[in-house]
């Protein structure tokens, strides 16, 4: 099972995240992912949907890295007026010729709303 890391803009260090994320309008993210039972991963991507419909040109810029085991999505960004929407983030990476996802749901705040 993958582990999720989601070191902030603002903060020193990463923090191990489980279950449902929260985000709010104007917030940015860079997530790390770590496939800790493999040795070596490539070939990382990221697809992204809200609603069904994909959503990564709205939330996502930069490019996907890869180092070993760990990898880097894109910069996230919450972009005003998507609050109240919930992101499904999924991450891809290859592990020798097999294709390899794990999956992210982000529920996006609107100004002033509580978790």
């Amino acid at each position: 099972m993958p582990r999720l890391t989601a070191p902030r803009a603002t903060d020193d260090e990463r923090y191990v995240l489980e279950g449902e994320q929260l985000l709010r309008e104007g917030e940015i993210a860079i997530y790390t992912i770590g496939w800790p039972e493999y040795d070596s991963v490539s070939s990382a991507a990221v697809t992204a949907f809200v609603g069904g419909s994909t959503a990564e040109t709205v939330y996502f810029a930069g490019s996907d890295t890869v180092s070993g085991n760990i990898s880097t999505l894109p910069v996230l960004t919450v972009p005003a007026g998507q609050g109240g929407n919930t992101l499904i983030v999924e991450p891809t990476v290859i592990v020798g010729s097999e294709t390899r996802k794990t999956g992210i749901v982000i529920r996006i705040l609107k100004p002033g709303d509580e978790p």
